[in-house]
């Protein structure tokens, strides 16, 4: 009877410990040729801030920093937010201010389908087959890292509800 307990009560701790391991926060996994603007990771976006902007119904353009570099020209870290997609792109001084670059995405609804492996609502496991990767959905959040870059996926149901980008900017 006691060994019953027993087992039984190592079979809870196991259980339990699978869940809390399962719940917990993913570690990154290293691709060292991920990148926002190549390869499977990227994301496709217009390319001037003019076009940009027309994308679809613009909620909200907010600055978010000026920056002031050596030779005294200026770029302007902006957060252009649309229903489902937030970009954090960092416009570069140019004679027309018409040139970004990308530092940031959040995408949280299907209808942006700005990569060409990835997009919202999409199975996980068929989105890790076409970046050509063999990791598994194990928690809600998997994070894929650069040597620069990163994405994260937030998945439930093994569908992706949302994707995190950081970019660097050179």
């Amino acid at each position: 009877m006691i060994s019953a307990l027993r087992i039984a009560f190592g079979i809870l701790l196991a259980f339990q410990s699978a869940t809390l391991v399962a719940q917990g926060a993913s570690k990154p996994v290293y691709v060292p040729e991920l990148s926002c603007r190549e390869g499977p990771f990227r994301i496709a976006l217009p390319v001037t801030v003019a076009a940009l902007r027309q994308l679809g119904p613009l909620k909200k353009e907010q600055l978010l920093n000026t920056l002031t570099w050596p030779d005294n020209t200026k770029s302007y870290v902006k957060e252009l937010q649309f229903d489902g997609l937030r970009l954090r792109i960092e416009i570069l001084s140019d004679p027309n201010g018409s040139r970004y670059a990308l530092s940031g995405a959040k995408i949280t609804s299907a209808r942006w389908a700005v990569a060409p492996n990835y997009k919202v609502g999409d199975v996980y496991a068929d989105v890790v087959q076409r970046l050509g990767l063999t990791n598994r959905v194990t928690m809600n959040q998997v994070n894929f890292t650069g040597d620069t870059e990163t994405v994260s996926f937030v998945v439930k149901d093994n569908r992706i509800l949302e994707i995190k980008l950081e970019c660097y900017i050179d």
